[in-house]
This record gives structure tokens, sequence and C-alpha cells, in this order.
């Protein structure tokens, strides 16, 4: 297992209609592994901030360096549509540890 510090999750709510862009083209940038909770309409349904979820939102939470928050908030933002009124929210929890698989190393190849 790796341990990455000092790291920030990125939690956001976006309209289901825009939610599977949002997820590629974070995890294409940030080549992180990206969470999706997807609300079925069950009232009792929470995601992973414990906001009930309906059937016409997504959550997406994923864990990036310090230095890639503003790039990947501006594309959730862009992408997600936040400029219009209602459609979703973005939350930064700062310096969280991250811990994961160790990238594997590239075999070397024969001479």
């Amino acid at each position: 297992m790796e341990t990455n510090q000092n790291m920030v999750m990125i939690v956001s709510m976006v309209d289901k209609s825009v939610a599977d862009e949002v997820a590629s083209q974070v995890y294409e940038i940030a080549q992180s592994k990206v969470s999706i909770f997807y609300g079925s309409g069950k009232t009792d349904e929470r995601g992973f901030l414990g906001v009930r979820l309906n059937d016409e939102v997504v959550e997406i939470v994923c864990v990036v360096d310090h230095s890639m928050v503003d790039d990947i908030t501006k594309l959730i933002s862009e992408v997600g549509r936040m400029d219009e009124l209602g459609k979703g929210y973005i939350v930064k929890i700062p310096s969280v540890t991250f811990m994961g698989p160790t990238p594997k190393a590239e075999p070397k190849a024969d001479q």
C-alpha cells in the first residue's frame, strides 16, 4: 500500500445528465479513482455526505493532490453547469491521508 498525505477530497453533486461526463473528465485529468453515488428516488437513500439523493442527481467523490484542486473544481463547475441555480454543489475536504495500491513497476526489457 502507498500512503499519500495532504491530499484533498472533492465531493460534488451534479445533475444526472452530466454525471458521466464529469466523472470521466475528472478521472482523465487527475488519474484518480472516482466514486459515484447514484440516487434511485428512495427517500431514505443518502450519499457520501449524508445528503438525500433522488433519481435526478449523482454524487461524485475523488481524492486529488493539492496542486490539482483548482483545476478539478473548475472542471466540475463548468461541465456540471454549476453556474445554473440548483444544479449542484462542490465540497472540498482538505488534508486527507489517502492509502491506495502501490503502482506496479514496469518490467525491464531484456537486453
